[in-house]
């Protein structure tokens, strides 16, 4: 889709760390109880802005960055204001069972040998280690979900992993919730797009007509 926009893209947590340098090592511990706390944006921004660049790659025009996407950006909302207070942003809703029950079988399911060595090797291209490659993971999962193993490896326990989805689930609903919650006032409602990407992906145009209307150009706005 950002294709069709004419934007340039960067997507997921590898792109990030490599304008910003690296990331800050930090070890991973799970309470095992629930916090109300996830998703963390703090301490997402607390490991990413360790050399102090985040704000200068977000605002810089020489990068030609026309949108970012995937985690850890949705957890940048904060920093992301402050920097570019005209960004606009596209969010697509799904039912939480579903979610979960998607997140499920990319990371713990049928595939997880291969997306896991992805999630851990794409990491090389930064010269990061195996064992630094797993850390950030790790780290990844706990700031966004609350946990540092949601999949219980390598045991995956049934009782475990259940739980774990529980919580992974409650923190993707208090994230969509927060979205939507910081968006609905009136002065920042046009900056919010709710897209209804399988409804949407079959109208005429497409997901890519629907935010090209919304972000009113198709190569300059900031996503």
């Amino acid at each position: 889709m950002w294709r069709q926009l004419k934007l340039t893209t960067f997507h997921a947590h590898v792109h990030l760390l490599q304008s910003l340098g690296g990331v800050h090592e930090s070890g991973c511990v799970s309470s095992g109880a629930e916090d109300k706390q996830y998703p963390d944006s703090s301490g997402w921004l607390s490991i990413l802005n360790h050399t102090e660049r985040l704000a200068t790659v977000l605002r810089s025009r020489a990068m030609a960055i026309g949108a970012w996407g995937d985690t850890p950006v949705a957890f940048m909302l904060p920093l992301i204001e402050k920097v570019v207070p005209d960004a606009k942003y596209v969010l697509w809703p799904r039912a939480s069972d579903s979610w979960a029950a998607s997140f499920q079988s990319f990371f713990c399911g049928a595939n997880t040998s291969a997306n896991r060595e992805y999630l851990v090797h794409a990491s090389d291209s930064m010269n990061f280690s195996h064992e630094q490659s797993g850390i950030f993971e790790a780290k990844a999962f706990q700031l966004s979900y609350g946990g540092c193993n949601p999949c219980d490896f390598p045991y995956g326990r049934k009782s475990v992993v259940s739980q774990n989805m529980r919580q992974v689930k409650r923190a993707y609903e208090r994230h969509m919730f927060n979205i939507q919650n910081y968006f609905s006032g009136q002065s920042r409602s046009s900056r919010l797009l709710l897209l209804d990407y399988h409804r949407t992906r079959s109208a005429a145009g497409g997901c890519a007509s629907s935010s090209s209307t919304f972000l009113g150009t198709r190569s300059g706005a900031r996503t």
